[in-house]
């Protein structure tokens, strides 16, 4: 038994350590997801991760105090990075300073009753073994909340910093009304726009083939094509899947859902005749 533990260990330090280095968090492939009625949170709360009691392997002996600032950001993120659907809000946050420990969390409540988000933190849950790395304590959570103002606070002891977070068609501001222990690590996002779609070159971005098929795309659609501007941050596909590469991808905006069919289908009897352009996606935006 005591050989097994430890080899269970050792598998879920490599995956973690793999997402950490990958920048991909496989929370679903790693722990049991705890939505938010079962966390004690509104059922908006999506999911949290990670939680000490996800972790069911590690045991933690005490709680320490949170050292330097807890950075957080949001972005606009889908559950099938492919399809269509409703966009879910994820918060990121994770601490300035690094511990020397990759199995630390965060001990804290959340609470979201009406427009007001509302993180109370008690400190970082200290592992009574330790797999020796060093990094910051993250939190990930997944927020399913409709457009609107929502004043977010952040309460650890005495202190309290709040902010205010607009979720909006076509801005995502993150307004700061006292920080004293927090950072908002970007103060504006870029959401995508309703009825559009990106079109993202995978491993040849610039190449013939690609040109090719936005040219196709084009003359047989009438089709609307914009960028974001350079103040803000556009949101979470810009590198979607690219490995090393850069491969930002090329917005457009259609008029009716059967334009949105027919690129599909376009794509689709592009790959066809061509027999190639395989890493050329069509990937739909949603708006918030």
């Amino acid at each position: 038994m005591r050989y097994k533990a430890k080899f269970a260990v050792i598998l879920i330090a490599v995956l973690i350590i793999g997402s950490i280095l990958t920048g991909r968090v496989f929370a679903d492939d790693i722990f049991s997801v705890t939505r938010g009625d079962e966390a004690g949170s509104s059922s908006r709360v999506i999911k949290m991760w990670p939680l000490k009691e996800q972790q069911e392997i590690f045991e933690y002996d005490s709680i320490i105090d949170i050292k330097g600032d807890i950075i957080f950001g949001f972005s606009e993120i889908y559950d099938d990075s492919l399809n269509a659907g409703k966009p879910i809000i994820l918060l990121t946050q994770w601490t300035s300073h690094e511990y020397p420990w990759f199995n630390g969390v965060f001990a804290f409540d959340i609470d979201i009753t009406g427009n007001v988000i509302k993180f109370d933190y008690e400190g970082v849950y200290k592992p009574s073994v330790s797999l020796a790395t060093i990094r910051p304590v993250p939190l990930y959570v997944w927020l399913d909340i409709p457009p609107g103002k929502y004043d977010l606070v952040y309460s650890y002891g005495a202190l309290t910093d709040r902010y205010i977070l607009t979720v909006d068609s076509s801005l995502q501001p993150v307004e700061t009304i006292s920080s004293s222990f927090t950072i908002s690590k970007n103060a504006l996002n870029w959401s995508y726009r309703p009825n559009s779609f990106a079109v993202m070159c995978g491993n040849h971005p610039d190449s013939v083939m690609c040109a090719k098929f936005i040219d196709t795309l084009t003359e047989e659609i009438h089709l609307t094509e914009f960028t974001y501007r350079d103040t803000g941050l556009t949101l979470s596909r810009d590198k979607i899947d690219c490995g090393n590469l850069n491969c930002p991808p090329r917005y457009f905006q259609y008029e009716s859902v059967l334009d949105l069919v027919h690129a599909k289908e376009i794509l689709e009897h592009f790959r066809e005749s061509h027999n190639t352009g395989y890493s050329i996606r069509l990937i739909e935006l949603t708006a918030p």
